[in-house]
């Protein structure tokens, strides 16, 4: 029998949500800027970063970098530990 990866709760998916939004402040982009640097639609970001969708890990790296966080990916291995370190 195989058993499903735990899903993302709501809380996790605000505190994953709400660091993305705080890398993206802390670097002093806007919304459309990080999109552009992502090379993805602002529309998208906006999702991600409201929780209505759940960013794929290259999202996150994508967002990271973009952020100029580059020492924080490979903190961040999967997206559960990026809401752990979040959360802290």
């Amino acid at each position: 029998m195989t058993v499903p990866p735990p899903k993302l709760d709501k809380v996790s998916r605000s505190a994953l949500a709400a660091r993305l939004t705080a890398l993206r402040v802390a670097a002093g982009l806007s919304g459309n800027a990080l999109a552009k640097r992502m090379g993805i639609i602002q529309s998208r970001q906006w999702k991600i970063e409201h929780g209505e969708l759940l960013p794929t890990e290259e999202d996150i790296q994508a967002w990271v970098r973009a952020t100029g966080e580059r020492r924080e990916v490979a903190a961040w291995p999967d997206s559960r530990s990026l809401v752990d370190r979040g959360a802290s």
